[in-house]
């Protein structure tokens, strides 16, 4: 079994290639990763592909460790209302199914959330991100009552809004939005 990191540093090419591997997942799913399809996928030679990534396995980590970067990427860089709770609605959108690479990326997390019941390694991953994102969200409630819980909520509202609107059509997002507006209100009692 490999030791896989949330830090994993990636070259251009080992993005193009994880990014293919991403697109496949998110277009097809996990057995449709070989070699093969990701070198047609990502224009690169099968023999450049596995230069990257040996296995399947890494394939699959490396599309995860990608996908998680690239949304965390996107929380870090988008821009924030003044309004504390506002920001929390404009970061925590960047988690949902929207259009796009946030489509992609909310594919693969409900993909990898699933194949965690079967997959020891996948679920050692997705647990570890789940814990770093419950951290996350702890630092900015602070010392607020109920913290930890608040925080537990949060996860799951983003996550359930991930699994139900998926497959939702783009012109739905002021729906998902809206959705977790109120959502976080509820947990936040504003």
């Amino acid at each position: 079994m490999n030791d896989f990191s949330l830090d994993h540093q990636f070259s251009e090419s080992a993005a193009a290639v994880a990014d293919a591997t991403i697109r496949i997942i998110a277009s097809r799913g996990l057995d449709a990763v070989s070699v093969r399809e990701v070198a047609k996928e990502s224009g690169f030679a099968a023999g450049s592909v596995q230069y990257h990534a040996p296995n399947k396995e890494i394939l699959l980590a490396h599309a995860f460790i990608r996908s998680i970067q690239r949304q965390t990427a996107r929380v870090g860089g988008v821009q924030v209302p003044d309004d504390a709770f506002e920001a929390w609605v404009v970061r925590l959108s960047e988690l949902l199914p929207l259009g796009g690479e946030r489509q992609e990326d909310a594919t693969i997390w409900v993909t990898y959330g699933s194949a965690a019941a079967t997959r020891e390694w996948i679920a050692d991953l997705y647990g570890q991100v789940i814990r770093d994102f419950q951290k996350a969200v702890l630092g900015v409630l602070g010392d607020m009552e109920q913290a930890e819980r608040k925080a537990r909520l949060i996860t799951a509202l983003v996550n359930g809004l991930t699994i139900d609107n998926v497959g939702a059509a783009e012109p739905e997002a002021d729906r998902v939005v809206g959705d977790l507006r109120e959502g976080l209100r509820l947990i936040l009692g504003v």
